[in-house]
């Protein structure tokens, strides 16, 4: 790295960014953060791992999550429950807007209604998430916020269609139950607001309506840690758990690694080795994830339901309900299911 390696430059306050620039400006850093809005308004399902303890800030939770279902081509096939809860639905908007003024309070600068400074001095962070112009493959996902609604406030649905690879969700939104997360996005398809739309009209237990409607995109594809000069975290670095769209927990632990990577000194080379080591687990669960979504992919409708049926319970644990997946883990559920394995030997190893 040449220049001021005390001063930083950030391309995006979202998740990824703002939390980091809360970090490096509290570790003494001169941080600035270039922001193209100044609203953070990126739709998802807004949920989070109990394990996640974001510095500085507490979230507020709207959830708490402990049974999960899930459903392929309308029928439930299986379903999760916990003594304790494993996930908390958040306002993911408030959280962003609580780490940018944790990162102002500590000396950071952000800058609202633009991409970048006109001269760059010391370190490039990158994270600006999918809106990168790179070329890597993307995903269209709609998310719709639906009142009036009868749905159990720590049950998750997962919906499975075989006819696509991907998923609709019903997150509760409130500890009443009496609002629902509902969203949907699927490989290949350019108006996941239509999907949703007819699922919400279609769902027993959603007979509300719908109040806000929002579509943004989700990186399938994985990205370097640092190019164009530019460290990269979050989306931006393809930190998505690409099987679920998981992309809060990802930005936060990335932008954790590289904080405390720089902290430690170093030259580039130094502070990218140390940064992947931290994230190197991630990147791995990530690569295979992205591997079973390319095998769903090659397959037809009726193999895709089967697969999907057959699938045990601690593999749908690991990738849905955990969010990490490793060799191990499916090493187990090929052992339980032969059928399965070779199935996803061909997918792994081809």
């Amino acid at each position: 790295m040449a220049g001021d390696t005390r001063r930083i430059v950030v391309l995006g306050a979202g998740v990824a960014g703002s939390a980091f620039a809360a970090l490096a400006a509290y570790r003494g850093f001169r941080v600035s953060v270039y922001e193209a809005r100044n609203r953070y308004l990126k739709p998802c399902g807004e949920a989070i791992h109990v394990s996640l303890r974001p510095r500085f800030v507490a979230p507020r939770i709207r959830a708490r999550i402990r049974k999960y279902a899930f459903y392929v081509d309308g029928e439930l096939f299986a379903e999760l429950v916990f003594d304790e809860p494993r996930w908390l639905i958040i306002n993911k908007s408030s959280l962003v807007d609580e780490m940018r003024s944790v990162a102002e309070s500590y000396g950071a600068r952000i800058y609202y209604g633009v991409k970048g400074p006109r001269v760059l001095e010391g370190v490039m962070v990158d994270a600006r998430g999918g809106f990168l112009e790179d070329g890597r493959r993307r995903v269209l996902v709609n998310r719709a916020i639906v009142e009036g609604v009868n749905v159990d406030p720590e049950r998750v649905e997962l919906w499975f269609d075989s006819r696509r690879v991907g998923f609709y969700w019903v997150f509760p939104y409130s500890s009443r139950g009496d609002t629902a997360n509902v969203g949907a996005g699927f490989l290949g398809e350019m108006h996941p607001h239509r999907f949703v739309a007819s699922f919400v009209s279609r769902h027993p237990s959603l007979g509300g309506r719908i109040v806000d409607s929002k579509t943004s995109v989700i990186t399938m594809e994985g990205g370097s840690l640092y190019s164009d000069g530019a460290f990269r975290i979050g989306e931006a670095a393809g930190l998505v758990n690409p099987a679920t769209g998981e992309g809060i927990r990802p930005a936060i632990l990335s932008a954790e690694a590289l904080a405390d990577a720089l902290v430690e000194g170093g030259g580039r080379r130094v502070v990218l080795r140390r940064y992947a080591r931290r994230v190197s687990w991630l990147r791995r669960s990530i690569s295979l994830q992205r591997r079973i979504l390319g095998m769903f992919e090659k397959m037809g409708a009726e193999e895709r339901a089967r697969t999907i049926r057959s699938t045990p319970r601690s593999l749908l644990e690991e990738i849905y309900v955990e969010g990490r997946l490793g060799y191990r883990s499916l090493v187990v559920a090929g052992l339980r299911r032969p059928g399965l394995a070779a199935r996803m030997a061909r997918a792994l190893l081809g």
